[in-house]
């Protein structure tokens, strides 16, 4: 009894808190239940984020409000430009943007349309003038039908008003050892007639880049330690600077007092150099490196944490994503007690990535070219019930999935694979330049059917009974 007893303390402090903090605090409406409902009242362990705080918080990429959620954690990989990004929710992670997974535990919902089948950067899109973020944790399956094991993030940009507005932001940053960031955000409000209305969006941003690479430029050659080997000569390879454009238009159509449609599009055009990786001075032999050895192997320029913003690689190197996504929300109120909804949308990736496989500048062995093309179609109907004692979600969802991604690991320009670093021995064999060491192609696609239901009733005012 007096291990027990503490524990009813807590509890009892914890929940006399709540109940003054619900009369203090701007109540926060979230559709973790895939319904409006306030985030207090939903019995899902989830994280929700406002419009308001995410301006507030300046907020633009996933990994700012993933650090503020607990029992979420995540990977900046840099394997698919500044914002690849691989999600864990308690523990489960198979979200990788940079490798695709084929079936994800981690479901990324955006406008209710499943955009995870295509992971090459849309589990971390850009944020600007969004309704609400919300990350759930735990199995979501019986809410969302789709491949959310794990978790789920919802997120759901904002509606057209009734009002004409308009809004510019302009932002810009600077890091100690590196190259200046600027942005801007222009967003238009336009209600074309009392039922019809228009809200449009354009991002750019453009970097200079976080790390620099020292054999980039022939007026540079002095500054990397293997220059020389192997005939080596920089070939004006990019610095990790990017430029980022996003688009987005949503309209919203109110054809009656129980009738709505929402058609949201979006494309984003995302170019980059090479990685903002810096060598760690680990061997690691699970990377999509060709030997696994490029992150134990100093090139000149040092180990992290020592060195923060330099890499020294011989090749041009290159990451582009290119992304549209189309949503068709329609949502009619049947009766008193019935919604009956549908979600149908569609989304087109294609990403094209080139480096240096070796990571070592001057050793000029091994490339790597990546080209990945994928798109998913989907669509979803779905009934809502509302009774005094009772709530119910019943839905289906067919979706077909497609990706094909071909990779090529070749020899570049040197004949000979030696470094000074292992001693100036040719570690493989001389090859003919351009000789592919490694091709292969993934081609696959998936065609889905899913069935998912919730019921939640109310025992009584305090004690909700939930089946899914």
């Amino acid at each position: 009894m007096k291990i027990i007893r503490p524990v009813g303390t807590l509890l009892s402090i914890f929940i006399a808190f709540s109940a003054v903090a619900e009369t203090t605090l701007e109540e926060i409406v979230v559709t973790a239940q895939r319904r409006e409902q306030s985030l207090q009242e939903v019995p899902v362990s989830v994280t929700a984020f406002t419009g308001e705080a995410i301006e507030r918080r300046n907020i633009k990429s996933a990994t700012d409000y993933l650090a503020l959620t607990p029992n979420v954690s995540f990977t900046e990989d840099g394997q698919a430009g500044s914002r690849g990004l691989g999600i864990s929710v308690r523990g489960v992670n198979n979200l990788v943007s940079g490798e695709n997974a084929v079936v994800n535990s981690i479901g990324v919902y955006l406008d209710g349309f499943s955009v995870a089948s295509v992971p090459t950067q849309v589990a971390n899109p850009f944020l600007p003038d969004m309704e609400r973020l919300e990350v759930l944790r735990g199995p979501q399956g019986t809410y969302f039908g789709r491949n959310a094991v794990g978790g789920a993030l919802n997120m759901a940009t904002r509606n057209p008003t009734d009002e004409f507005g308009w809004k510019i932001l302009a932002g810009g940053e600077s890091y100690k050892g590196a190259n200046e960031q600027h942005n801007v955000m222009t967003m238009v409000n336009l209600p074309v007639s009392d039922a019809f209305g228009l809200r449009g969006l354009a991002y750019y941003e453009e970097s200079g880049g976080l790390v620099d690479n020292i054999c980039r430029r022939g007026a540079d050659a002095a500054n990397c330690p293997t220059a020389g080997i192997n005939g080596f000569t920089p070939n004006g390879a990019k610095d990790s600077g990017h430029e980022h454009l996003n688009l987005r238009l949503k309209a919203l159509w109110e054809m009656s007092a129980d009738t709505q449609i929402a058609l949201t599009l979006i494309y984003a055009d995302e170019d980059q150099g090479h990685d903002e990786n810096v060598p760690s001075g680990i061997m690691d032999l699970d990377t999509v490196d060709s030997f696994g050895i490029q992150t134990a192997i100093d090139p000149g320029t040092g180990f992290w944490p020592n060195n923060r913003n330099e890499l020294s690689h011989d090749l041009a190197e290159s990451n582009s994503n290119e992304t549209s996504v189309a949503i068709l929300n329609v949502s009619h109120q049947w009766n008193e007690a019935w919604v009956l909804k549908s979600t149908t949308g569609l989304i087109k990736a294609t990403q094209k990535r080139r480096f240096d496989n070796d990571g070592v500048g001057g050793l000029d062995g091994l490339g790597r070219i990546n080209q990945y093309e994928g798109s998913s179609w989907s669509t979803e109907l779905r009934a809502e019930g509302s009774f005094d004692a009772m709530e119910l979600v019943l839905g289906a969802i067919y979706s077909r999935d497609r990706q094909e991604q071909q990779n090529n690991v070749f020899v570049s320009t040197g004949a000979e694979l030696g470094h000074q670093s292992v001693g100036g021995v040719g570690i493989l064999p001389p090859f003919p330049e351009g000789l592919g060491l490694l091709l292969n192609a993934k081609n696959h696609e998936i065609t889905g059917l899913a069935l998912f239901g919730d019921v939640t009733y109310h025992v009584t005012d305090s004690l909700d009974l939930i089946v899914g």
